[in-house]
């Protein structure tokens, strides 16, 4: 455990057994559960929040015992606590998954059970499907990314990147990640990328030709050298590029257009997943190139225009006529 979280237990709020069972807690998602980078940095903080709240709450030093007394009141409590300082409901239903998952795993590995924790339920979201784009606006929003740079290589390396959103259907996180080493070997021929998405989980897409001729022409113009071992995608001062920058691009343009405030980059990935369904793709297929463990996620950023259905139904359907 770094010294900064370390540190964050020094503050007298919970007890030496607690300290050693979150620090278990916090090795068992990473090596066992294989969580992404974020979602390990979310639960950690929730569960800090969580320490902090219920040590005032009770108003003492807390205890694995204290941990098994706290009924729906106390968490109901604290979720309270957590809308009164304004944290969205998506970050609410997180905090929720986060204590249930170490409940569970006090549970699992060391006995300490507690029913109340597996009652609390966060209000329903309802599904915010990012906007589908058509194939035309993404042409549009690649050709603008000229008007937002000076330099050739950054412009090259931008469009790279959002076509690759697009034609793989990646996540802006999967593409910032890429080494050299992933696309090195890469033809038209050949045409797959193996892409290491959410809990570490491996998946193979395929790679069109204008996506790997987009790269391509960035890395000719790249002034940096990148080698085997280097990211693919990097930034002015030849490190990792951020996916901060992407965003802010997406912005830029998304502006510039008058396009939809809901247009980011995961836009490009939903309209992958979309323009496939639309033209004959299953739902299987879909959730294997985006990475869904479930059907039902793939079904939640899949919705074909039902005019579009409609259109389809009445092409297709023998008798959607009367004679």
């Amino acid at each position: 455990m770094s010294a900064e979280r370390k540190s964050n237990f020094e503050l007298g709020l919970a007890d030496e057994d607690i300290q050693k069972k979150f620090e278990f807690w916090l090795k068992w998602l990473k090596d066992e559960k294989g969580v992404s980078h974020n979602t390990f940095s979310a639960y950690y903080r929730d569960l800090k929040f969580f320490i902090i709240f219920i040590s005032e709450h009770l108003g003492k030093k807390i205890s694995t015992s204290d941990l098994e007394k706290l009924n729906q009141i106390d968490f109901r409590s604290y979720l309270s606590h957590r809308r009164s300082i304004g944290i969205s409901r998506n970050s609410l239903r997180r905090s929720i998954s986060s204590l249930k998952n170490f409940f569970f795993y006090l549970e699992l590995r060391h006995g300490i059970f507690n029913s109340s924790v597996k009652l609390i339920q966060a209000q329903k979201v309802p599904s915010n499907v990012p906007r589908s784009i058509t194939s035309n606006e993404i042409l549009e929003i690649v050709n603008q990314v000229k008007n937002f740079h000076t330099e050739n290589w950054l412009e090259k390396r931008d469009k790279a990147i959002l076509l690759l959103l697009y034609g793989c259907g990646l996540r802006i996180n999967e593409a910032i990640q890429l080494n050299f080493s992933d696309i090195k070997d890469i033809s038209p021929e050949t045409g797959v990328i193996k892409i290491l998405g959410k809990g570490q989980k491996e998946r193979i897409v395929p790679i069109i030709e204008r996506v790997l001729f987009a790269i391509n022409d960035y890395l000719n113009s790249c002034p940096f050298e990148i080698a085997s071992n280097t990211p693919l995608f990097i930034g002015k001062r030849g490190k990792r590029l951020s996916p901060r920058i992407i965003q802010r691009i997406i912005e830029k343009i998304r502006r510039s257009l008058d396009y939809d405030p809901k247009v980011t980059p995961h836009s490009l990935r939903h309209s992958f997943a979309t323009h496939l369904l639309e033209n004959g793709g299953d739902l299987r297929t879909i959730q294997e190139l985006l990475g869904h463990a479930s059907l039902s996620t793939t079904q939640r950023y899949t919705h074909v225009d039902e005019k579009k259905i409609k259109k389809i139904f009445d092409m297709s359907h023998p008798r959607s006529k009367i004679d």
